[in-house]
């Protein structure tokens, strides 16, 4: 193993430490452009809270009232299932724009299923009787004319 230089520190500290100050920049990078942008730190957090809100929603299901004029029943309240399922659609929006995952694969029109082909050594005893093969002639043996085939005439005692 070859020898470093006195005081040369190991090349993977300072990898790890490039890639520490490359994620400060783009989070002040980012920082910077919500700030011109006018998004504020509270206003990201009232937002979300909203969301967040938005998944415990509740209405309210009108008391029923027969034809006489009766309350049959009294207003409820119940889970708001669609407006839930919307806003927690909506978080997970937020959580994959904020983390760097992107909703859809992309696919491109190359790309095809992958093909697995499975080589499997039987012994002879389980594979059975093997099938014989046809053996396709030599170019020699195709160049020479074979005779020629001549055409049975079918009588009328045969048919």
């Amino acid at each position: 193993m070859p020898r470093r230089a006195f005081g040369q520190r190991d090349p993977t500290v300072r990898a790890d430490a490039l890639k520490r100050h490359a994620l400060v920049r783009r989070m002040e990078r980012r920082e910077k452009w919500l700030e011109k942008s006018g998004v504020s730190p509270a206003l990201l957090k009232e937002a979300v809270e909203t969301l967040q809100a938005g998944m415990r929603a509740t209405k309210l299901v009108p008391a029923v009232i027969d034809r006489k004029g009766n309350v049959v029943s009294e207003r409820v309240e119940v889970a708001d299932h669609p407006t839930r399922v919307r806003a927690a659609a909506e978080i997970a929006d937020f959580v994959r724009l904020v983390s760097g995952l992107t909703a859809e694969t992309t696919k491109s029109s190359d790309t095809q299923p992958a093909q697995v082909e499975l080589i499997v050594n039987l012994p002879e005893w389980m594979t059975g009787p093997k099938p014989v093969q046809i053996t396709a002639p030599s170019r020699h043996a195709a160049s020479v004319e074979a005779d020629p085939v001549e055409d049975a005439e079918i009588t009328e005692s045969e048919s």
